[in-house]
C-alpha cells in the first residue's frame, strides 16, 4: 500500500469519527459521559442478592406506594359522585331530566381531551413535581364541590376536575417506567392499577359512613361531607407526596 493510500485511509477514518461525534452517537461532554455510564451500570454486579432485595423494597416504598395512593385518591374523588347521587345530590343541585348524566359524560370528554396536553407538560416538568401538583388541583376542585348548588356549578367543577385528573394515570405510568425494568413493570403496573378498583369499591362505604357521621357544619352535611373529607385527605397527601416521591435515579440516595 502506498503512502498516499495510507494518508487517504487515515483521513477518511478521522472524518468518519468526527461525523459520529458531531452526530451525538458518542458522548462528548462530561454530563453525557456520566449519563451513559449510569445507564450502562449493572447494579446487580455490584450488590449481593440480599442487598438487591432490600434496595427494591426501598424503591417500592418511595415510588410504588405513593403512586398507588395518588391514583387511589384520584379515582376516589370522582367515584364519590356516584355514591353522592343516592344521598340527595340531584335534589340539592336542582338537577332535572338528563342534567346529571350530562355532567357525568362531560367529565370524560374533557378527561380525554386533557390527557395529551398534560403529558406534554410532564415532559418539561419532573414527575415528582407534576403528580403532586395535579393532586393539589383535583383535591381543591373536590373541595369546591362541597359548596355547589346549581347545574351550572356542577358542570363547571366537572370540567375543571377532568382537566386536573387527566394527567395522573399517564404520569404514574411514566414515573414507574423510570424506576423499574420491563419485567418489574409487569408486576408493578397491575398493582398500581388496582388502586382504581379499590377506590371504586370503597367509595360507597366511605360516603355512607360520612353521611351517618352527621353534619360537619351547618353547611357541610350529607353527601357534602364525603367530598369535604376526601378533598382534605387528598390535599394533605399531595403536600406529603412532594417530599415522599424521589427525584430521578442519579439524584436519589437509598
Amino acid at each position: 500500500m502506498s503512502m498516499s493510500q495510507l494518508t487517504q485511509e487515515k483521513t477518511g477514518s478521522e472524518s468518519h469519527l468526527e461525523s459520529q461525534i458531531h452526530g451525538n452517537k458518542y458522548p462528548t461532554t462530561l454530563a453525557q459521559i456520566e449519563e451513559t455510564a449510569f445507564e450502562d451500570l449493572n447494579i446487580e454486579s455490584l450488590l449481593s442478592p440480599e442487598e438487591i432485595r432490600k434496595l427494591k423494597w426501598k424503591i417500592d416504598a418511595r415510588v410504588l406506594l405513593p403512586c398507588f395512593i395518588l391514583y387511589f385518591l384520584n379515582t376516589l374523588d370522582r367515584a364519590t359522585l356516584g355514591s353522592a347521587a343516592t344521598f340527595g345530590f340531584r335534589t340539592d343541585n336542582h338537577l332535572v331530566g338528563n342534567q346529571y348524566n350530562i355532567g357525568v359524560s362531560i367529565f370524560f370528554l374533557f378527561y380525554a381531551l386533557s390527557t395529551i396536553p398534560s403529558n406534554l407538560i410532564l415532559k418539561g416538568v419532573q414527575a415528582k413535581i407534576w403528580l403532586p401538583v395535579l393532586a393539589l388541583g383535583y383535591g381543591a376542585i373536590s373541595l369546591g364541590t362541597t359548596w355547589i348548588h346549581s347545574y351550572g356549578s356542577f358542570i363547571a367543577v366537572r370540567i375543571v376536575l377532568a382537566i386536573s385528573e387527566a394527567g395522573t394515570l399517564p404520569g404514574v405510568m411514566f414515573f414507574l417506567s423510570l424506576w423499574y425494568s420491563r419485567d418489574e413493570l409487569s408486576f408493578r403496573i397491575p398493582f398500581g392499577l388496582a388502586a382504581s378498583a379499590t377506590a371504586n369499591g370503597v367509595a360507597p362505604f366511605l360516603t355512607n359512613a360520612y353521611v351517618k357521621m352527621g353534619p360537619i357544619t351547618s353547611a357541610i352535611h350529607s353527601w357534602r361531607s364525603a367530598f369535604f373529607v376526601n378533598a382534605i385527605v387528598t390535599l394533605g397527601f399531595a403536600v406529603i407526596a412532594f417530599f415522599w416521591l424521589p427525584w430521578d435515579r442519579r439524584r436519589t440516595a437509598f
